[in-house]
């Protein structure tokens, strides 16, 4: 993962010593475990901890909570009079059903989001079944390294010079962008106003009107079709064939854009095998596309996705007795996740959601989001306990107002 440092700073903790304009997942951890450590609250973490089911319990004003020890498999109960779900939409990887996949094939299958630390790809025969955000980020940075690459891409992906306009276009021989000098980290720490306007100008790209650029059928998306096919030319040398099988079927802004730098550059890699053909199954040593041909693999790379988590992946029982998800299905009474302000639900009394539907406004800095979000979790939560509510509930036709 990268991004910028004002994506994925806490705004009441900037870091003045980011190494690089898009610094890579690593450094970003490592700015959240010292943010951790710092608050001292990693003795409130309970991880490998799996949440099976909540529910209301209206005669005490109560969340039940059925929660299943990883490490142990024992399964307890606990209570409490809130309940925060932060489960986030992308956070439960989703693996294709491919015939073999995990029951046949004698290699190393695993998903980009539960990459093994000690797997070892270097000089192997590795496929990558994905063409999305981590799929075109992987792929450049091990293409060195491995034997050989076989990409396997059901649909097409725009792929745009950085995130939103204006900011520094990332490039295959400079992904993390311009690095920060001593000089300037320096001026950061003696002079705070200095990072904080810094900041505020990234912020300000990241949440600016796109002027209609993702409105289907409009002269600024056509604009922005232009834009982003002079860039991909660019990036594959101005080959017109190759630009051909990448381009997609659909207008940009129907899917999210990613910059990805180098993604296009190594497609035309000669050890890079591009194959839109679909997958028939998978066997012992190879991945066997739908025209009969073998492709023989050493490991194989999930870059698939996750599943959706715009809706609870759990049962949340409210105080009708009605699971969440069922309400929110697409056969259910509503039909759709439906929220008051992308937080909470009718029905669901002290029951909150961080980063769910609707939950997080047109934006890059989705740690900003959520900082609004959890803002206002504290003020309902506060606002409960000092003037002997017993409990927070919207109204329907709060939420459906507009």
């Amino acid at each position: 993962m990268e991004s910028t440092p004002a994506c994925e700073e806490l705004s009441f903790e900037p870091n003045l010593d980011w190494s690089e304009y898009y610094p890579k997942g690593a450094e970003i951890q490592q700015y959240y475990e010292g943010v951790v450590a710092k608050y001292g609250i990693a003795d409130y973490f309970r991880l490998q901890h799996e949440v099976l089911k909540a529910k209301w319990l209206p005669k005490v004003s109560q969340w039940e909570v059925e929660v299943r020890n990883l490490r142990t498999g024992e399964t307890i109960i606990d209570r409490a009079d809130f309940f925060v779900n932060s489960q986030g939409r992308i956070s439960e990887p989703l693996i294709p059903s491919i015939p073999g996949l995990h029951d046949t094939f004698k290699g190393k299958v695993m998903h980009t989001a539960r990459w093994p630390k000690d797997f070892d790809h270097v000089g192997k025969r590795l496929a990558v079944i994905g063409n999305g955000a981590s799929g075109q980020q992987l792929i450049p940075n091990v293409i060195n390294d491995v034997a050989h690459l076989d990409h396997y891409v059901r649909s097409k992906a725009w792929v745009t010079p950085s995130f939103v306009g204006d900011l520094y276009r990332a490039q295959a021989g400079q992904p993390g962008g311009p690095k920060y000098s001593e000089e300037e980290r320096k001026k950061f720490h003696d002079d705070p106003q200095a990072y904080l306007e810094h900041r505020r100008t990234l912020e300000l790209h990241f949440h600016q009107s796109h002027k209609g650029a993702d409105v289907l059928g409009s002269q600024a998306n056509d604009e922005f079709r232009k834009k982003i096919l002079k860039s991909m030319l660019e990036r594959l040398g101005g080959d017109e064939e190759w630009l051909a099988r990448v381009i997609p079927d659909y207008a940009p802004g129907c899917k999210r854009l990613t910059p990805a730098p180098g993604y296009l550059e190594t497609l035309k890699n000669p050890k890079l095998d591009f194959i839109t053909e679909g997958i028939s199954h998978v066997n012992e040593t190879s991945i066997v596309t739908k025209d009969g041909k073998a492709h023989e693999v050493d490991a194989i790379v999930t870059a698939t996705g996750f599943k959706s988590g715009f809706a609870t992946l759990f049962p949340v029982i409210g105080k009708d007795g009605v699971d969440l998800r069922e309400t929110w299905a697409p056969d259910g009474e509503i039909g759709y996740p439906e929220t008051y302000l992308g937080i909470m639900a009718p029905g669901y009394p002290n029951y909150f959601a961080v980063l769910q539907a609707q939950g997080n406004a047109r934006g890059a800095s989705a740690p900003v989001q959520i900082e609004m979000a959890i803002t206002y979790i504290a003020k309902c939560i506060r606002k409960v306990q000092s003037q002997s509510y017993v409990a927070l509930d919207p109204r329907e036709d709060a939420r459906d107002a507009r």
